[in-house]
């Protein structure tokens, strides 16, 4: 099995992952701790990013970038808006800004690193 395949098969997972998280209308309890929702989607989209741009296949490696970047920030106002429908949940933008924030910032650090290799 390729490396790429193995990344389109976790991506899917992951993806299926957020979205059964974001149908429960008890979201799981976190500390109170200022800011701490804001990182946790920062991170979870952040690793959503990583993923999508490791299971991308382009010669291009700012077309790469575009793509990843697109895709999971699609899917992040797809989720957010799913959250809308689901009693308990909300639909909030600033979840949406730290969701694209971790995507734009891991697929621009693994875009650049591709480039100095």
């Amino acid at each position: 099995m390729t490396k790429r395949l193995i990344f389109r098969i976790l991506t899917v997972i992951y993806l299926g992952l957020i979205f059964y998280v974001s149908s429960l209308s008890q979201p799981v309890r976190l500390p109170s701790i200022p800011g701490l929702d804001k990182i946790i989607h920062f991170t979870e989209f952040a690793l959503l990013g990583y993923l999508v741009f490791n299971s991308i296949e382009s010669g291009n490696n700012e077309r790469k970038e575009y793509s990843a970047i697109f895709f999971s920030i699609f899917y992040g106002g797809i989720d957010e808006i799913h959250q809308y429908f689901v009693p308990g949940r909300s639909c909030d933008w600033v979840d949406f800004l730290a969701d694209s924030l971790g995507i734009i910032f891991v697929v621009l650090i693994l875009g650049e690193s591709k480039k100095n290799l």
